[in-house]
């Protein structure tokens, strides 16, 4: 069970939303949203949600939140962002491998 959650913890990741504008007419069916993310290359899923008012004008006017209709909303992993200074560095070179000893540790040549 502490691995469980040792695991879910650092498994964590940012999800990024988006509309599916390929999606149209009221969103009702969250496997019919799912399946066109992933057919229009939008997400790895998605789900119906009701639109959010973007104006806090009109945070208190949100009576008619229950009536709104329902759109497609895609979901994906979120990319982050690359690190300063380009793209992956070179692994500094560790010269010449060294040789494998030709007896293994403790044990000597007479107890072959």
């Amino acid at each position: 069970l502490l691995a469980l959650l040792l695991v879910a913890n650092c498994a964590e990741a940012y999800m990024c939303t988006r509309h599916n504008i390929f999606y149209h007419g009221p969103c009702v069916n969250n496997l019919n949203c799912a399946s066109s993310c992933v057919h229009v290359n939008l997400g790895n899923g998605g789900h119906c949600v009701r639109p959010r008012k973007l104006s806090t004008a009109n945070a208190d006017a949100g009576i008619d939140w229950f009536w709104r209709e329902k759109i497609c909303e895609c979901y994906s992993p979120c990319r982050m962002p690359s690190p300063p200074g380009g793209g992956e560095e070179e692994p500094p070179s560790g010269g010449e491998q060294p040789t494998p000893p030709s007896v293994m540790p403790g044990t000597t040549e007479a107890s072959k």
